[in-house]
């Protein structure tokens, strides 16, 4: 009975330490792999540089927020939250149900650049899919130059 004890108690220890150990890991290597993941599909989608300074990854709230995203030279966004939800598991479908940016800046010249990207109603995530319900700016400085 002793030994049956000794071996528990091992058992619950090292799952202890299993589970210390991988949310250690997931905190200190998430957020950079997904701010890596970020910047290289904004670059992806926009054909251009981007850089991406901090993101915070809240699984159980179901969102992302993203700060000081660079778009050089043309634009800037303080921060970025989006609002994730699942419409379907069968489809593989996410639903993007709010994009919410903040402290946008763009400064556009004419003639010097495709202009202000639109929106897409899905966005292709590997083999999942994200439907776009909402986007909202707030804070935002729109400079337009026609030399």
């Amino acid at each position: 009975m002793r030994r049956l004890l000794v071996a528990a108690g091992v058992l619950v220890a090292l799952l202890a330490a299993a589970t210390l150990a991988a949310w250690w890991v997931g905190r200190a290597l998430g957020p950079r792999l997904t701010r890596e993941r970020i910047e290289a599909a904004l670059a992806e989608a926009l054909d251009r540089p981007v850089r991406v300074e901090r993101v915070a990854l809240r699984p159980w709230l179901g969102r992302l927020e993203v700060e000081g995203i660079a778009i050089p030279p043309e634009a800037a966004i303080g921060r970025a939250e989006v609002s994730v939800g699942i419409s379907s598991l069968w489809r593989r479908e996410l639903v993007l149900s709010r994009i919410l940016l903040e402290d946008v800046r763009l400064d556009l010249v004419a003639g010097a650049g495709p202009g202000v990207p639109a929106v897409p109603d899905r966005i292709a995530l590997g083999p999942v899919t994200a439907a776009v319900r909402l986007v909202q700016v707030e804070r935002a400085r729109l400079a337009h130059r026609d030399p």
